[in-house]
């Protein structure tokens, strides 16, 4: 995800892609009747969808084969710091605004909107800070 430092308006986008293998089963069942699911909240928003759609052949061995993309938009007044640009700081801020927020496809042990952050957003990982020589440009995810 790229940041314009010069046209910042005060939002910030992350996302990814996760295997599906590594998502629970109940989750990725419904993924196979499901499109795209976006849930909006007062500060932003939380999107994900099959990478590659399933075929009528697809089985559960060819999950290795598919991921589910993932992305979140939130409200941030400030660009970010540097030492905000870690994959633990924006799992932490994302489960503080997201964790809560309910799937009817939710295990009694784990939601759905839980288990895609913390696989999305493994802990200690430095993103990058600069991209493409650009001086006005910030790569946050």
């Amino acid at each position: 995800m790229l940041i314009s430092i010069h046209n910042y308006r005060g939002w910030v986008g992350v996302g990814g892609f996760i295997p599906l293998h590594l998502l629970s089963p109940t989750f990725v069942a419904s993924l196979k009747g499901e499109g795209v699911n976006m849930t909006f909240g007062s500060k932003g928003f939380f999107g994900y969808s099959l990478s590659t759609p399933f075929s009528s052949s697809t089985s559960d061995t060819d999950l290795d084969q598919h991921t589910l993309g993932w992305w979140s938009i939130y409200e941030s007044p400030a660009l970010p710091e540097p030492s905000e640009r870690t994959s633990s700081h924006v799992r932490t801020f994302l489960l503080s605004q997201h964790k809560s927020w309910k799937s009817p496809y939710d295990t009694p042990s784990l939601g759905v909107y839980e288990e895609i952050i913390n696989l999305g957003c493994p802990l200690d990982i430095e993103l990058p800070a600069e991209t493409n020589g650009k001086e006005n440009v910030r790569e946050l995810m």
